[in-house]
């Protein structure tokens, strides 16, 4: 599967108090991060919030919430942290589908099978997959019963 990991912004946060890094962990507490003004690009998929760790070889993936243009996440220890999302090649898919109730396109499904991965893009109005009765389809397999 043709896919790539773009970091879409990164902060490095520290607080300082006289002079001394401050965390804290070390203090038995954690800190909600609220960014906003977030730019997030369409076509991303499985966005990811990091937290590099102090090797600076290894990350930590952290969760996350995304309201509108506000990203929040909580953590114990300041370093930097990554912002990112995976894009897929839809032409690199082995089977796709219109979910849109419109017909039109604004909702596609690719499935890639080497990777047994399911991948939905865009918005709108989606079909309701219950009355597919027995499909074999990895697509209706995967959206059957599933509420967006």
């Amino acid at each position: 599967m043709d896919a790539s990991f773009t970091i879409y912004d990164a902060y490095d946060i520290e607080i300082l108090v006289d002079g001394i890094t401050w965390q804290p962990v070390e203090h038995e507490s954690t800190v909600d991060i609220e960014i906003t003004g977030i730019e997030i690009p369409d076509e991303a998929e499985e966005i990811k919030v990091q937290r590099v760790e102090d090797d600076n070889e290894s990350v930590t993936d952290l969760s996350y919430e995304i309201t509108e243009d506000t990203l929040t996440f909580t953590t114990e220890h300041f370093t930097v942290f990554t912002i990112g999302g995976t894009s897929y090649d839809s032409d690199a898919a082995t089977m796709s589908y219109d979910l849109s109730t419109a017909g039109d396109g604004s909702i596609m499904a690719y499935y890639y099978e080497d990777d047994a991965k399911l991948v939905i893009s865009g918005s709108g109005d989606m079909k309701n997959f219950d009355s597919y009765g027995s499909s074999k389809s990895p697509i209706v397999t995967n959206l059957k019963g599933k509420t967006f």
